[in-house]
């Protein structure tokens, strides 16, 4: 099985889609965070311009479970807004033309944060709006904690359909199981509040003892 994970409007051939958005019509309806899939049951992932939409300590849970579902040597393909080239972008006209982007469900318009997410309160919801953004560093870092080894697509972020909004693109390989959190704790800090940094901790034992 070839999965595609929050596909809109443009699913791809050949992959079965999973969305969390039920309008999307997709063929499994699911979180990214508790893929509905056995273990070692997939041969494929493709998630393109989705992590960007969570906050950081759930991208550690969701790398971690697209991982659990690929087999071993499944090939995992991210690609996300890239850093280097959004933080140059003049924000101010960047919502005058896709406004909808950087908005949350309410509807009130948010300036794009980088840093972790203790910053956003209780009523800042997922949804169209940015949470986190990547630099190759970043997205490296996760993969490696979430046990995959990867390397960068250039090519691949020239030719993207969403190079507009700059693209990062990723392409790894599942080597193992995630590490444990218990492992590196303090550099989980830099992304995690301390409330979302124990959760991880507490979901890892529960999976992986």
């Amino acid at each position: 099985m070839k999965l595609e994970i929050g596909h809109g409007i443009r699913p791809q051939e050949g992959y079965t889609t999973l969305d969390i958005d039920p309008k999307t019509n997709p063929d499994i309806l699911g979180d990214v965070r508790d893929i509905p899939l056995e273990n070692e049951s997939v041969d494929e992932v493709v998630w393109r311009h989705g992590p960007e939409h969570l906050f950081w300590g759930d991208i550690l849970w969701a790398f971690s479970e697209i991982n659990r579902v690929l087999k071993k040597g499944g090939r995992f393909i991210v690609e996300t807004p890239d850093f280097e080239i959004v933080k140059n972008y003049d924000i101010d006209k960047l919502y005058e033309f896709f406004d909808a982007i950087y908005m949350d469900k309410a509807g009130d318009r948010r300036e794009i944060l980088y840093n972790s997410d203790e910053l956003f309160d209780d009523d800042f919801k997922e949804g169209f709006n940015h949470l986190c953004i990547f630099d190759e560093k970043k997205m490296l870092w996760f993969l490696e904690k979430t046990g995959f080894a990867s390397k960068r697509d250039r090519d691949a972020e020239i030719h993207s359909i969403h190079k507009w909004n700059s693209s990062l693109i990723f392409i790894a390989e599942k080597v193992s199981i995630p590490q444990s959190p218990l492992l590196f704790q303090k550099e989980i800090g830099t992304f995690l509040s301390y409330m979302r940094k124990y959760k991880y901790v507490e979901k890892y034992i529960e999976r992986y003892g």
